[in-house]
């Protein structure tokens, strides 16, 4: 398929108008007429998860690590399905910010402060009208936040952060792609700033959020929706 050639040529570092053309559902390589190859690649219900990282690498700079490709490549498929259409790079953003990037909701902890000296930090939590400052030593900035989540009943187990970025140049974005499991299985989030540590500080914060979310869903029976995927 188209995805998967781009791919492999970008994975072998090279270019792919330099490669030899194996695309069998595409009689020609479009670079010999004049195209690029992102006027023939379509993304819909059936597309995989190859074709869909290379758009939002292409157009906006985003690196998906392989995980969360195959969890977004779902998510896409049935969107696509649902409106019965092809989707753009700009669909698919705007799909991955919908997913991953919205807002927690208002009755979930936020972030008010945060401050790191050497080895200490402030944490100040803002959940309602209610705000305490929490004093973490002797732990990393992202095990810090996990710890004062832990304690103020949000817990979140970080298996692996990404850092990519949004755009280019000076004034790029900061996009951190976290995985972490609760007791529905794996999951992604993902935080977005000018900073490297905010926008991991701002992964964490969401992560916790849909994990809080989906415990007061269960009540304590835990079920899986939508959102949620069963671990990988």
């Amino acid at each position: 398929m188209l995805d998967t050639f781009v791919v492999r040529s970008l994975a072998l570092g090279a270019d792919a108008r330099e490669q030899r053309w194996l695309v069998p559902y595409l009689p020609i390589d479009p670079a010999d007429i004049g195209r690029d190859y992102d006027a023939v690649i379509r993304v819909n219900s059936q597309s995989g998860k190859g074709g869909i990282a290379y758009l939002l690498e292409r157009e906006f700079g985003v690196e998906l690590p392989r995980r969360l490709q195959i969890e977004f490549a779902r998510t896409v498929q049935a969107h696509a399905d649902s409106v019965g259409d092809e989707l753009t790079a700009t669909d698919l953003w705007s799909l991955f910010e919908r997913t991953y990037l919205a807002a927690p909701p208002r009755d979930m902890p936020a972030l008010a402060h945060y401050r790191v000296d050497g080895s200490e930090m402030l944490v100040t939590l803002r959940a309602g009208s209610d705000t305490r400052t929490h004093r973490v030593t002797d732990s990393g900035p992202v095990e810090g936040l996990v710890s004062v989540l832990a304690e103020s009943g949000f817990s979140v187990d970080v298996l692996s952060l990404h850092q990519t970025s949004i755009g280019g140049g000076s004034t790029a974005d900061a996009l951190t792609l976290l995985e972490y499991r609760d007791v529905h299985g794996t999951a992604w989030a993902a935080g977005r700033a000018t900073s490297v540590l905010d926008s991991t500080f701002d992964a964490v914060m969401r992560a916790a959020s849909r994990n809080g979310q989906m415990t007061l869903i269960g009540e304590g029976c835990p079920r899986l929706d939508s959102n949620q995927r069963p671990a990988l």
